[in-house]
């Protein structure tokens, strides 16, 4: 307990300093010099790897990376475990994605002040205009040539089991006219488990980026075809590497 402490008090100090330099990085490199805020987005990288430094017996395997360097931006659909599943994709991916992030984390400081000079992606609050707000935010940044990173369960499991994809990013992948690319991750209960905020200091971490495939009929059938895949590849042993 007393290591986890220690740990998320560095989180905070450290996220307070990633905030302020991302926030900086957002004045000198603006929209005008950098439209997809790529370079404030490092920031949040070096959030993800000042956390993990903490942790050198968590361990991340990355497959698929290649997929986000083919040129294309893609609508990245991933399971959603643990807390810490953020941390491990800002750790492992380029930075060049967005999240749609959970609306509360967006009055929290130091994290908001982050999640909007990078230009991550409040979540919406239900209603008709606001999902509007959503969409729009996504196709904007997807058009713009940057990944975005939605958890279509909507929250995370409660279990290990993968809960039904909700249709909202495939939506806003056919309206953009970009692929989707499910993503399985596994081992991140091992970091945090659910509903606790104590950190485990061992654990293999592993993120596959999936064969990205177009939304050709209805949002709902894509999304059940992202989640069967992210269910097999979550059945199936990783590569070795």
């Amino acid at each position: 307990m007393i290591g986890s402490f220690l740990l998320w008090t560095f989180v905070w100090i450290w996220g307070t300093c990633c905030a302020i330099g991302g926030f900086l990085l957002r004045i000198l490199f603006n929209p005008l010099v950098d439209p997809r805020g790529v370079i404030t987005c490092y920031a949040s990288k070096a959030w993800a790897k000042g956390i993990l430094m903490w942790m050198p017996n968590v361990k991340i395997h990355a497959e698929g990376l290649e997929r986000l360097s083919a040129g294309e931006p893609l609508m990245l659909t991933p399971n959603h475990a643990s807390i810490s599943d953020m941390i491990m994709l800002m750790s492992a991916l380029p930075p060049t994605f967005k999240f749609v992030a959970k609306s509360p984390l967006f009055y929290v400081p130091p994290l908001a002040f982050q999640l909007r000079a990078a230009g991550y992606i409040r979540a919406g609050a239900g209603d008709e205009d606001d999902s509007k707000r959503v969409v729009d935010q996504c196709v904007k940044r997807l058009k713009q040539g940057s990944h975005v990173i939605w958890f279509p369960e909507g929250h995370r499991s409660p279990d290990l089991e993968v809960k039904r994809f909700k249709s909202g990013p495939f939506h806003v992948a056919k309206l953009a006219g970009v692929k989707v690319a499910p993503v399985a991750i596994s081992g991140t209960r091992d970091v945090i488990a659910n509903k606790s905020l104590r950190y485990h200091f061992t654990a293999r971490v592993g993120i596959r980026i999936l064969e990205p495939f177009e939304v050709e009929g209805e949002p709902k059938d894509a999304a059940r075809q992202a989640r069967a895949k992210v269910v097999e590849a979550l059945a199936a042993p990783e590569q070795a590497g």
